[in-house]
This record gives structure tokens, sequence and C-alpha cells, in this order.
């Protein structure tokens, strides 16, 4: 169903549903990453399986806030960072190879 999305987990097994905004997931065919009142969580989640990469939330301030921003699927993940510290100006990031710590 739209706005749903179905996890399947195989090293616990465990299946469930979650509530998403589908054209964040839609968007991507026309080469646009959009997010719209999507939890910053969430978000992070989907930078890490673009880019590869392992981020790392060192502050609980941003977990749940909501955010819009959309960018190129081809953006730099610097880029990206950046987008997004526009719409949390306050957020600090360092990038050691695969891993993105923010805080």
């Amino acid at each position: 169903t739209p706005d749903y999305q179905l996890i399947h987990t195989p090293a616990t097994g465990k299946t469930e549903q979650i509530r998403v905004h589908a054209r964040n997931y839609s968007e991507w065919r026309s080469g646009i990453i959009y997010f719209d009142d999507t939890s910053f969580e969430e978000v992070l989640n989907v930078l890490e399986r673009i880019y590869h990469v392992r981020i790392y939330l060192q502050v609980s301030s941003y977990k749940d806030e909501k955010i819009h921003v959309q960018f190129r699927k081809n953006e730099p993940l610097e880029n990206v960072l950046r987008i997004i510290r526009m719409v949390a100006p306050n957020m600090e990031y360092q990038i050691i190879g695969n891993d993105v710590y923010i805080r």
C-alpha cells in the first residue's frame, strides 16, 4: 500500500511494516531525492543507503526533528550535508572515510 514500507531483517527473522512518505521513495527515479516533513533520523538512514556510509548521530536533539529538503541523486555527500545544515543550522558534521559523525 502507498505510504507503507515492509522491512525484513534476515538476521532476526523479523518483518515490520512502517509508515513512510511514498514520494520520498519514488522521486529518485527522476534524479531527485526528496524529503517532505521527514524525520532527521529517516533522512540519515536513506543517506546511508545512497552513499554507502555509516552515519553516527551523536546528539539526540535532531533525532525527531522533521525536515523538508531535496537534492539531486548524484549530489556529493558533502554538498547534501551542507544543504541539511541550512535546515539544521547548529548541526556540525565530520566525514572520516565511510563514517559520518553528526553533532
